[in-house]
């Protein structure tokens, strides 16, 4: 049994903020630089247990314009124009509790936090873990993306009904 809490960051403990920046220094591709920041300005923050355990993370933040610019330059083919603000990412499950259903749990959490919220998400092309959890919580998978000196990468769009806020 999964259990997922969904909060906005200024809503979590010091203890809750130090677990989920532990959970995202464990991904090697994670910028470090003020992280804290970034995780203090994310919309929503999700922490997954598995039998009163930290199992896993993942976050609703706003993606940096600089950041979806970089984007839109990298995709291979021109497929889009534009971006949603707002990125499901930091997605991290312990090794230990992969493959019980933690990393659905946690995206489906944050979905039906903001269920009318347009939403992208990046996975690495060999991702297929992810791309299963995106497309099962009506994600759809639009380009590769090929950033320069980094994986290459899919992107997918969750459409919303227009509400764009992540109180």
């Amino acid at each position: 049994m999964v259990d997922v809490i969904v909060k906005n960051p200024d809503e979590c403990s010091a203890e809750e903020l130090e677990l989920f920046r532990s959970f995202l220094l464990c991904r090697p591709d994670i910028n470090i630089q003020n992280l804290e920041k970034r995780i203090a300005g994310a919309g929503k923050l999700a922490f997954a247990f598995s039998e009163g355990k930290p199992a896993g993370i993942s976050a609703l933040k706003r993606a940096k314009k600089g950041f979806r610019r970089r984007l839109l330059e990298a995709q291979d083919p021109v497929v889009f124009t534009g971006l949603p603000p707002v990125e499901l990412g930091w997605l991290y499950v312990d090794e230990s509790f992969r493959g019980q259903g933690v990393g659905s749990s946690l995206v489906s959490a944050l979905c039906n936090e903001k269920p009318r919220l347009p939403v992208f998400s990046l996975t690495t092309a060999d991702n297929t873990s992810m791309r299963r959890i995106l497309h099962s919580n009506s994600f759809s998978y639009h380009t590769d993306i090929f950033m320069p000196g980094r994986n290459s990468y899919c992107l997918y769009f969750r459409k919303g009904d227009g509400d764009q806020s992540i109180p």
